[in-house]
């Protein structure tokens, strides 16, 4: 007889950062300049979801994103059904950091029902912070796999390959489970010109979902960290050049190192 296995449903979070070519930072103004506000995905969430389009291929997957913020997580979303996504979800959340995310994410988990998977990036490239995945799994109470640079289907789950005191090994969870990828830890690819199009063209490409939708109360809507204020690290110091015999550039060299210890 033949088995047939269902396709596995994977929720795939994206988060828009802007573009770090747009923008400078001035050390002794104490500022960031942006000097051309263009929005991309957050390069470790690409690698996300390329994982998800890998085991669809491999396996058949239905993949759902989903973004939080206005415009520039519109974009996000049209670019990842251009990529192959089947549904893009926009949560509408006000002001919110890691921790509230994390609990959006995890009300929309269940609103979805019958989720695999959660594939997100491990950090966002504009702040670092590397809490939502962690927070999510807490969240649902699912099995967690950080950093992970590969994965693939097994008969019982999925297996994930990640990198570990300077090891390779893979790690093989059941699911539903929540597992994070690093930047770089795939190719991601191009999108479709086609789906491209349609993505952009149609006004309802993107279903929208307010905090109310989700259930979320007050206390789920507040931040885990306030803003205290902005420190920049100090001016980069032009080095020095030294000249001289090679014994004596050696020995400045190591009279500079001893004045720094």
């Amino acid at each position: 007889f033949i088995v047939h296995h269902s396709p596995m449903n994977i929720l795939v979070p994206l988060k828009p950062i802007l573009d770090p070519a747009g923008f400078t930072v001035n050390r002794r103004a104490q500022q960031v300049f942006v000097n051309r506000e263009a929005w991309i995905t957050n390069p470790a969430d690409r690698c996300a979801l390329e994982a998800a389009l890998q085991l669809a291929e491999s396996g058949g997957a239905h993949i759902t994103v989903a973004a939080a913020g206005g415009e520039p997580a519109d974009f996000a979303l049209r670019e990842g059904l251009a990529l192959g996504a089947q549904r893009a979800i926009r949560l509408d959340l006000p002001g919110h950091d890691e921790a509230v995310l994390a609990r959006a994410l995890a009300k929309l988990a269940a609103r979805l029902g019958d989720l695999d998977l959660i594939l997100l990036g491990n950090a966002g490239l504009d702040s670092g912070g590397n809490q939502v995945g962690p927070r999510l799994a807490e969240e649902l109470g699912w099995p967690f796999v950080g950093r992970a640079r590969s994965l693939r289907a097994t008969g019982s789950g999925v297996a994930a390959v990640q990198r570990r005191a300077g090891e390779w090994q893979e790690v093989e969870t059941a699911l539903p489970a929540v597992i994070t990828f690093s930047a770089r830890a795939l190719q991601p690819r191009l999108p479709n010109g086609g789906k491209l199009f349609t993505a952009f063209s149609r006004a309802d490409a993107v279903i929208a979902l307010s905090a109310a939708d989700l259930g979320l109360s007050d206390a789920d809507l507040t931040p885990a960290l306030a803003l205290a204020g902005r420190v920049f690290p100090p001016e980069r110091e032009p080095g020095r050049r030294r000249e001289g015999t090679l014994a004596e550039m050696a020995a400045g060299l190591a009279a500079d190192l001893r004045r720094t210890l």
